[in-house]
Order: structure tokens, then C-alpha cells, then sequence
């Protein structure tokens, strides 16, 4: 589908989706109140918002929940077909909304809402979301299907880049796509390969080195199919074949072909894509910017590099973050107690570590260490001899991390994101492990997505970092909600003994 009818497609879909979340709370309403205007219980706020305050929230918050639909690609995996995937992620975004409503009636006081009819409202919205995205991929799958509407393809190349970009294609049947054959780029000085013989040679040694290589590159080879030609005969191929899109796939030595490809597609006005040879050094979203007529490709562009993503975590966190902190605030009062009575010395221990766009901050902890001069450079053990009794106890359990909820709160830290280091090591591993300050372009977390792959204390420093920056470069809310879901049911206690 064309990127523009995509997009339109996707901004249908999320208005249906305010759609089935309003309708939602009224046919709970209705269920369990026998009433619309009752609206759950929710006319009740009409001495704080007015008399159409009521409705204003709810379109609101179906406003909210669609837009977080989208930054989470919800509509996105409708697309590519992952149903699964969409259907978790929608069922995580509506506990998550659901949670959300359940702290503001509590913060506003408001008990004449009906709990039963959110709870009602929640099971509604999401199973009507889920079984409307799912009917929309199976109308989208059926009429590119029966309609004839697969999309013929030829690729532009018959290197390694094309035979991946074919082999891609052919295991994913979700896109409707054929690829009905490839043509051979330009000779060295813009000529074709010539006879019939130097074609065969060609692909004999091709195939030779396919045979070394592995089973797998003579199957992406066989996904490219038959061999058309050269490039320099595309006007024949076009006029005579049917095929709605070009795939440039060349080597950086080849793209002299890409102007004469270019000038082919645009004369029988067929669409044209192309595979960078620089693809494995691509974000998969790369952010392109310009400057006059030379264009820029970010390398390093992340999903949290686009503003709207970048506000939507931060909300999250702040929201996430405060609810925490007043739910356990007898938790903290009574760590503090503990620390105090076991052990001379503050109850928090600060430590500066290294965060976002490597600007410095100070970690706060509850303190589980007798106080030492080691802090600023020595990693903690699972033996430590300078762990009391109670500080074993809370950082088994990881008790001792509960004051990062205001480092998150304040903006210096994010619930989920890669965990951060004192700058001693961050001085060291920037000299030897590759891409390693890529990691502090976001902000740094409680929990993350090596912690939750058991990467955590004593372990390898490289892995931690490899899991880091694939959390970074496949940043969603989905992501997030897992990891931290993952957290809370098994990444609090750790492996460390509890000192007796």
C-alpha cells in the first residue's frame, strides 16, 4: 500500500477507535446503569467541569488512548499483519489508560463513578479495538488478494543486497508482493554484460560462491528470480511486462545505474524504491533532513528522537513515577527507619552517574553500604563485605532502588532505559566497546531490557551494552510496558545472598 493511502488508512482506523471507546463506556453504562446519560457515573463531574465536563473527559481520553495507539504502531503491525503483537499491545495500553482513570478518581475524590462499569467499559474497548483492527487486516489482506492487487516487482541488481532484500520478501507473505524477476546493473563503463555467454558465466560463478557460503544465500539467490536482462534493456522489459514497482539493490561500485533505472520508472510511471548499500548501518526509521540540495540521513536517529514519543514516555514516567511514590510512602518511612538504626550515616547514598546527553546527576539510593571511599569506582559485589545486614536485605529484594522514582520524577532518570554508570566507567568503555555512548542519548533507567535478559551486576559489560542499544534503536510504549511488567514479576530479586 502506498505510504499516503497507509497513512490515511491508519488515521481512519484510529478514529474508529474514539469511536468504539466512547460508544464503549456508554453500552457499559447502559449495561450496568440502565442509563447513557449516567456515562458510568461520570455525570458526577459536573460540579467540577460543567455540564458537558463529562463527555469533554471521555473524548479526551479517547483522544489520549488512540495517540498512544499510533506512537505504539498499533495500526503499524495491522499492516505488516502481526495481529498477536497488536492485540498485546492494545490490551497493555488500555490497562495502563484504565490504571490511569483509577488514580484520578482517587486523587479527585470522585467515588459515585462506577468501578464495575469501567471494568465493564475496559473488557468492551479493547476486545472491540482488537477484533477492529483484525477485521481491517483481513479486508485489506482479501482485497489485495482477490482483487488481483499483489504487487509486481523487479529488482534492480543481482548482488548480496538484492538476493537479502528478495529472500525477505518471499518469507513474508503479508505484504502481497511478487518479485517477478531481476535485471543485471550496468557494465563498469555504462554498457550491458553483453552476450548470452558472459550472462552464464556470470551466474555460474555467482551460484559457485552461493555454494560456499551456504545453503541460505542459494535460496535468497533463487528468490531473486529469472534474470530479464540487463538494465540498459528496461525500456523493453517495462513495455512489455507487467510491473508496478522498482527495487533499487546495488553495490556503491553499480550506481551509475540508478540515474538510467531512475529515467525508465519515471516514463511508464512506475514506482521506484531503494535499498541503500549502507542499509546495516540504518536506523529502521532513519530521520532524513536537508540542507539546500544535499540531503542528510541521521545514523543515529531512534524512535525517542521525535519529539511526540520523546513527551509521550516522559508523561508516562511522571504520571508512573508519582503514583509510586504516594502508594509506597510508608515503605520508604519505614527503609528509612532501617537504615538509620543499623548503621552510622545518611539514610540515602548519592552517587554521580552519567546521563542524558552525558550531563551528570546524582543517583539516589537508600543506603545498604557501611560508609567507604570505594563508591566513585568500585562496583558492588554479590559478597561485599561492606553490605550490612539490613542493606543485604533491601538490595536483595532491590528495596534499595525505590528513591530513583525521584530521580525519575525530577527528569534525570526514565523508568525504563539502559541503567547508568559512574562517569570512572563510563570513561573506560567509551575507549573500548563500539556505539557505547550511543546509550546516553536517551535517558537512563530503573529497569531495562538487559536487566530483564539477567544482564545485571557481574556480567558482561559488552552484552549489557548490545542489549541497551537494541532497546534504544526498537524503542514503543509496548517495549516499556513489557519490561516493566517483566520487571515487576521476577526482576526485583536478584541473585545476591542476604548477609547473616
Amino acid at each position: 500500500m502506498h505510504r499516503k493511502k497507509r497513512y490515511a488508512a491508519y488515521v481512519l482506523l484510529a478514529v474508529i477507535d474514539v469511536a468504539i471507546i466512547v460508544g464503549s463506556l456508554l453500552a457499559a453504562s447502559v449495561l450496568y446503569l440502565g442509563s447513557v446519560e449516567a456515562l458510568g457515573g461520570l455525570n458526577a463531574t459536573h460540579s467540577l467541569f460543567g455540564p458537558v465536563g463529562a463527555w469533554m473527559l471521555v473524548v479526551a481520553y479517547a483522544c489520549l488512548l488512540t495517540t498512544t495507539y499510533a506512537v505504539s504502531r498499533v495500526y503499524g503491525c495491522t499492516y505488516i499483519g502481526q495481529i498477536g503483537k497488536m492485540a498485546k499491545r492494545v490490551a497493555v495500553i488500555n490497562t495502563f489508560g484504565l490504571a490511569f482513570v483509577v488514580v484520578l478518581l482517587y486523587v479527585f475524590h470522585l467515588d459515585d463513578v462506577s468501578r464495575m462499569t469501567l471494568v465493564i467499559f475496559y473488557v468492551l474497548s479493547t476486545t472491540a479495538s482488537i477484533f477492529k483492527n483484525w477485521v481491517a487486516f483481513r479486508i485489506f489482506y482479501y482485497q489485495r488478494k482477490h482483487n488481483r492487487r499483489i504487487q509486481s516487482t523487479l529488482v534492480v541488481g543481482n548482488g548480496l543486497l538484492a538476493q537479502r532484500y528478495a529472500a525477505t520478501i518471499s518469507e513474508n507473505d503479508t505484504r502481497l508482493e511478487d518479485i517477478v524477476g531481476h535485471v543485471r546493473p550496468l557494465g563498469a563503463a555504462g554498457t550491458t554484460a553483453g552476450a548470452a555467454a558472459t550472462d552464464a558465466a556470470a551466474d555460474e560463478d555467482a551460484l559457485g560462491a552461493e555454494v560456499v557460503a551456504g545453503e541460505g544465500l542459494r535460496a535468497a539467490h533463487e528468490a531473486l528470480g529469472t534474470c530479464l536482462g540487463s538494465a540498459s534493456e528496461l525500456d523493453s522489459i517495462l513495455f512489455h511486462a507487467k510491473v508496478d514497482k522498482i527495487v533499487i539493490a546495488l553495490d556503491p561500485s553499480e550506481y551509475a545505474t540508478v540515474q538510467p533505472v531512475m529515467a525508465m520508472a519515471d516514463k511508464y510511471g512506475t514506482l521506484l524504491e531503494l535499498v541503500p548499500f549502507y542499509n546495516d548501518f540504518m536506523p529502521r526509521r532513519p530521520d532524513i533532513d536537508a540542507v539546500d540540495d544535499v540531503k542528510l540521513v541521521n545514523l543515529r536517529s531512534m524512535p525517542l528522537s521525535n519529539p511526540l514519543n520523546a513527551a509521550v514516555k516522559r508523561l508516562v514516567d511522571i504520571a508512573t513515577s508519582s503514583v509510586i511514590i504516594v502508594a509506597f510512602s510508608w515503605m520508604y518511612v519505614i527503609v528509612a527507619i532501617g537504615v538509620k538504626a543499623t548503621s552510622p550515616g545518611p539514610v540515602f547514598f548519592k552517587q554521580e552517574r552519567v546521563g542524558l546527553n552525558n550531563k551528570t546527576f546524582n543517583m539516589l539510593k537508600f543506603r545498604s553500604m557501611r560508609v567507604n571511599d570505594e563508591s566513585d569506582t568500585a562496583w558492588s559485589t554479590d559478597e561485599d563485605p561492606r553490605k550490612t545486614k539490613f542493606g543485604s536485605f533491601i538490595r536483595k529484594f532491590s528495596i534499595d532502588e525505590l528513591p530513583q522514582f525521584f530521580n525519575v520524577f525530577v527528569g534525570d532518570m526514565s523508568i525504563v532505559g539502559p541503567r547508568p554508570e559512574i562517569p570512572h566507567h563510563v570513561s573506560a568503555f567509551r575507549e573500548d566497546i563500539p556505539r557505547y555512548m550511543v546509550r546516553h542519548q536517551v535517558r537512563p533507567g530503573i529497569t531495562g531490557w538487559a536487566q530483564v535478559n539477567g544482564l545485571r551486576g557481574d556480567t558482561s559489560v559488552r552484552d549489557r551494552i548490545e542489549a541497551d542499544l537494541w532497546y534504544i534503536e526498537n524503542w514503543s510504549l509496548w517495549l516499556d510496558a513489557r519490561i516493566f511488567v517483566e520487571t515487576i514479576f521476577g526482576g526485583f530479586v536478584n541473585s545476591e545472598e542476604i548477609a547473616r
